[in-house]
């Protein structure tokens, strides 16, 4: 085995392995289509499964077993990593990632390093219930420099509303468990946190909460209309703007090292002036998804799971020699000029837009069945009553440097 190292990443790796692997697909390479951008995101599915049952999952695939193949990572160096034009994030989510064993993020990350262009970086993600981390796991996921997401709700009776195994019990302690092994490990991972009825009312609990756990980097979600989940918990969207305004008080009262995702989005994209990044999901190829058997989606994970997804959003099999071959099609193009109509909707009315960029357009095809829509309830939670909240909060003069110094955003 061979090493090698990029900028701060180390990985052992089997070059004679790569290159061959990359040798024996290049005939079969699709050349990179104009009407494609090069993905921010490549977003895998190492495994459908999950062990967990969570009541708010819109993924419809989480019974299904198996792990994604070399054949499938080969065909994704060969035919996308090898191909990329700028720098992009490998991310693991959509069934629990670490059914997957660790030889498979070794046979992954050695494989993409070794086939990206010199001048493209790679950083890797994976979003995990954290119930299958071990001391194993967590050390290999710090030597890997993979950044690690937990889903954590809160303190276990809320954690385990939703939260459950298979055979219906909590989740919480395996979690926990889980997130302290990672900790152990040196790895600090930041919390993913879904707001419901449930949890709204103890903003004091929460950020109790997470402040003893010691996590710095936390987003907080509604409950997502999107795939399967066409059901949400109908909390009133007033509520989420005093549980953001209460819990903000709380990170500026106690000069709490907490960043909160929602907050400093809103902040940049509205009173903070930074060049305009376009929304990746929107565009086509900005964000791939590669399935479980290596089936290739644009426009987001999401919309792959659900029941009524246009199947234009599938660009072909990774595996297939023949990839790429239906963007040219009406239907894809129809796609894009509808999810672009969409955007411009958007930008023509929403004060968010240099936030959001145009919006989910997964929340806009789980809450309106199409794409040329504006607003979405996500929409509303994530940046109106994220923005209500630091208004109400931030106007006294006396709060906004210690906020901008404890969310980094004075430097």
């Amino acid at each position: 085995m061979a090493a090698r190292t990029n900028g701060s990443r180390t990985h052992h790796r089997n070059i004679p392995m790569a290159n061959d692997c990359v040798e024996r697909l290049a005939k079969a390479s699709a050349s990179w289509p104009a009407k494609l951008s090069s993905p921010r995101t490549l977003v895998l599915q190492a495994a459908a499964f999950c062990n967990i049952s969570c009541s708010y999952c819109y993924l419809s695939t989480t019974h299904q077993r198996g792990i994604q193949s070399k054949d499938v990572l080969e065909a994704v160096a060969a035919r996308i990593v090898s191909n990329l034009e700028g720098d992009c994030t490998v991310l693991w989510q959509s069934g629990e990632p670490l059914v997957a064993p660790i030889s498979y993020y070794r046979y992954a990350t050695d494989l993409f390093e070794t086939c990206k262009p010199s001048n493209v970086n790679l950083k890797y993600s994976l979003q995990t219930n954290a119930t299958l981390v071990t001391k194993e796991v967590a050390a290999a996921l710090k030597e890997l420099d993979i950044v690690v997401g937990v889903s954590l709700d809160g303190p276990k009776d809320i954690h385990d509303f939703n939260r459950k195994t298979r055979q219906g019990y909590g989740t919480h302690e395996k979690a926990i468990q889980g997130l302290d092994l990672l900790s152990n490990a040196g790895v600090r991972p930041y919390v993913f946190c879904v707001l419901t009825k449930n949890s709204l009312s103890r903003c004091q609990e929460l950020f109790d909460y997470f402040e003893l756990l010691g996590i710095r980097h936390l987003s907080f979600f509604p409950e997502e209309i999107a795939g399967k989940n066409k059901t949400w918990d109908q909390a009133d969207e007033s509520l989420f703007a005093e549980f953001f305004a209460e819990y903000l008080h709380h990170i500026i009262s106690s000069r709490s090292l907490q960043t909160v995702t929602e907050f400093t989005s809103v902040i940049r994209g509205k009173y903070l002036p930074s060049p305009f990044k376009a929304n990746a999901m929107t565009i086509p190829g900005g964000t791939m998804t590669v399935s479980l058997n290596g089936e290739l989606c644009t426009f987001g994970p999401e919309l792959r799971d659900d029941p009524q997804y246009p199947r234009s959003i599938v660009l072909g099999n990774v595996c297939d020699p023949s990839l790429f071959s239906t963007i040219d099609t009406a239907a894809f193009r129809n796609l894009c000029e509808e999810i672009g109509r969409g955007v411009a909707i958007c930008e023509a009315n929403c004060e968010y837009y240099a936030a959001c960029g145009g919006g989910n357009p997964s929340w806009k095809f789980g809450e309106f069945g199409r794409f040329d829509v504006s607003e979405t309830h996500s929409c509303r939670i994530r940046f109106k009553a994220v923005d209500a909240a630091l208004k109400r909060v931030l106007d006294q003069p006396n709060h906004i440097k210690p906020f901008l110094t404890s969310a980094g955003l004075n430097r």
